[in-house]
């Protein structure tokens, strides 16, 4: 696996969500919770964030935003698209929620295996 920049990452240094986005019912805004919760390393539980509070000020970091974007990707069988992954991707539950949307409609969780 690479990085945005390139950099090779070993399986090991990430975990990805242990089981498959088919929930019918459950919003993106649930299954981007559920990566943080197990990518994110945050300084507070996620439970405690609004949609739109600041990740960074939660303690995402930079590795932690590689993180959270490899299991999005896993997660949702993308590849996002360099133009795309910016800061403010990873400002906050919504946003990050926002950019999966564009590249899976969330009608589709439920049918993806």
């Amino acid at each position: 696996m690479r990085s945005p920049d390139g950099q090779s990452i070993r399986d090991g240094d990430i975990r990805a969500p242990r089981e498959k986005l088919t929930h019918p019912g459950k919003s993106m805004k649930h299954h981007v919770r559920r990566i943080l919760e197990e990518t994110a390393c945050l300084d507070v539980a996620v439970e405690t964030l609004g949609d739109n509070d600041d990740l960074y000020a939660a303690g995402l970091s930079s590795l932690g935003t590689v993180r959270v974007m490899l299991a999005v990707e896993e997660a949702f069988a993308v590849e996002i698209p360099g133009a795309l992954i910016t800061h403010d991707m990873f400002a906050s539950i919504a946003a990050l929620a926002g950019v999966i949307a564009q590249l899976v409609p969330e009608e589709s969780i439920a049918t993806r295996s």
